[in-house]
This record gives structure tokens, C-alpha cells and sequence, in this order.
């Protein structure tokens, strides 16, 4: 059977299993609403799992939360491979006092752990409940980003580089026309990508991976033009109709304020795909778990370039 349960909203068309899980070492629990007061926090730009967030987590799991190990260390801690990982911060102004509201993972090895410190010869059992508790997938790795996020080392967050042989094959980034320059068993060989908005950009991105030749046609102009046809715009009401805020590498959100609104879950595995890529070609590795993370005009230039290199 299942309960039905209120959502934050207060709406109950979510449910709950009625089904305890015990942490099984095969992955992790996904926590939601994780909460820290203002003033144990470290502060916005910060993403370090400190000893608050830990006995926060400990205590939404259930296991005293003022209890530490022998040595000092907080219950819920971090080993070689496992531990706790932040998926999501941001802060709750609506909420009285304001608070900072975290995503974590939390690896069963790590519960299992705790549980042992605890005093507890028993497994921990959890009621999985939507945006709650969750399971997180079977091929979750907690190598997935750095655990903390070294935000001074981007690289350790890269993703597969491509190889020689996929960076040769594409995409080749176009304005107007298709290439010329091959037979027609050439261009058939390649996947034809219509436009260089984030749908085309990221198209192209995981079919050179993949080791597929590409090729993409915009009918804007690269950044570095579309730049300039913008401030012709501007300064001197000069319109281009191929390349201005609407049209060029990028789409129309190159020129915007640069906030990044997915709208998809709460940073779901492919949202937090697409802002690895980001963080690959040049964003800060902060927008991997901030609530609300922005870029700017500025990097987005740069990142496109980037991704285009």
C-alpha cells in the first residue's frame, strides 16, 4: 500500500511507500530540505559539508545528531569513496528565521557507519517519501564531483575529454550554408545540427563524444560578431536581421542576464550534466549546487568559445 502525504505545498498528490529501506551499501539516500540556521552556516559562497550540515543530516536520518566518534569526528563522515555530497544550496528567505535549505547524498556506507557509532546493532531503516527521502540510481559515484567541491580546481570536474578523432570530426560551426568542399557520401556521413542555441550546442556536444562527425548551421554569427552587430544595434540603430539579440551562436539567451532556470526537478542528473559541461568550458563550479546559479553575459561569451574550441 502507499500513504498519501502533503508536499511542500501543502497539496497531497504525492505518496509515500509504506516500505522500510535499509541503507544496503548498493548506493545512497537522497535528503531534501536539509535545513542550517543563518548563523552556523558558512555563508552563501561556501559549499563546505561542515559538522552542522553533518548532525543536521544525522538528525533528519534519525541518529542522534550531537553525538560524535571517538575521535572527534561527527558520525555522519567521509571515507575513501563515500560520504556526503551536496547537491543543492540555496537560501530560504521566505522561511522565519531565514535558513540555507540543502540537497545532499548521502552514501549507505557512511549511514551504516553512523549507525554502528550511534550504539545501534541494527541497520537504520528509512520510509522512502518523495523529494523527502529518495533512492538515489544505482550508478550513482560519489566521484561525480569532488567531495568537498574543490572550487579552485575545475578540472577535477571535467567530464570525458574528447579524443583526438572526435575533436577532428566536428562540429563545425557554420553560418548560412552548408559546408562545401566534400562529396556528397562526405556530408551524409555527418549529423546536420540547425541552429547554435543551448539545444544545438549541447546536440552537437554529445554526438562528438560520442564520435559522430557534425555539423551545425546558424544563421547568426559567431560571439565575437554577434558582439559587434549588437553594439552597432545599440549605439548606432543599425539592425542586422541574421545577428542581433535574437539570432547567432548561442541563442537568444547569450545576451540575457544570464541566470540559469532549468525548471527540471531540482538539479537532476541532466541538468547537472549540462552544468558540467559549463564548468568544463568556463563557468565557476559554484553553479553545480547553488540554488539559483547565474552567469552573465561576460562568461557565457567565453564559454562558448570554449565549447566551440
Amino acid at each position: 500500500g502507499s500513504t498519501k502525504v502533503k508536499n511542500a505545498r501543502g497539496n497531497s498528490n504525492r505518496f509515500a511507500q509504506d516500505v522500510d529501506v535499509t541503507a544496503d551499501g548498493s548506493t545512497a539516500w537522497r535528503l531534501y530540505d536539509v535545513k542550517l540556521d543563518l548563523e552556523v552556516d558558512p555563508g552563501k559562497d561556501s559549499f563546505e559539508v561542515t559538522s552542522e550540515l553533518r548532525a543536521a543530516a544525522a538528525a533528519m536520518l534519525g541518529l542522534p545528531s550531537n553525538r560524535k566518534r571517538e575521535d572527534g569526528s561527527p558520525l555522519l563522515k567521509d571515507g575513501e569513496g563515500y560520504g556526503v555530497r551536496i547537491v543543492r544550496k540555496s537560501c530560504d528567505a521566505r522561511s522565519i528565521p531565514p535558513v540555507f535549505s540543502y540537497i545532499l547524498d548521502v552514501d549507505d556506507i557512511a549511514i551504516n557507519s553512523a549507525t554502528v557509532y550511534s550504539g545501534s546493532m541494527k541497520p537504520l531503516k528509512i520510509r522512502i517519501r518523495p523529494k523527502k527521502f529518495e533512492r538515489v540510481p544505482p550508478d550513482w559515484d560519489l566521484r561525480d564531483t569532488t567531495l568537498p567541491i574543490d572550487v579552485t580546481n575545475p578540472q577535477s570536474l571535467q567530464r570525458h575529454a574528447p579524443n583526438a578523432a572526435d575533436a577532428a570530426a566536428g562540429p563545425a560551426i557554420v553560418a548560412g550554408t552548408i559546408p562545401g568542399g566534400g562529396s556528397d557520401g562526405d556530408i551524409d556521413k555527418r549529423v546536420l545540427i540547425v541552429g547554435l542555441g543551448p539545444a544545438g550546442l549541447f546536440a552537437a556536444l554529445a554526438l562528438v563524444e560520442a564520435g559522430v562527425p557534425v555539423t551545425v548551421i546558424e544563421r547568426g554569427q559567431p560571439v565575437e560578431g554577434r558582439g559587434r552587430d549588437i553594439g552597432a544595434l545599440f549605439a548606432r540603430r543599425l539592425l542586422d536581421g541574421d545577428s542581433n539579440l535574437c539570432y547567432g551562436e548561442g541563442g537568444a539567451g547569450t545576451w540575457s542576464d544570464g541566470k540559469l532556470t532549468t525548471r527540471i526537478g531540482r538539479n537532476s542528473d541532466d541538468v547537472r550534466a549540462v552544468l558540467r559541461a559549463l564548468v568544463e568550458f568556463g563557468a565557476p563550479p559554484e553553479i553545480l549546487v547553488t540554488g539559483k546559479p547565474h552567469l552573465g553575459t561576460d562568461r557565457l561569451v567565453r564559454i562558448l568559445r570554449n565549447a566551440r574550441a
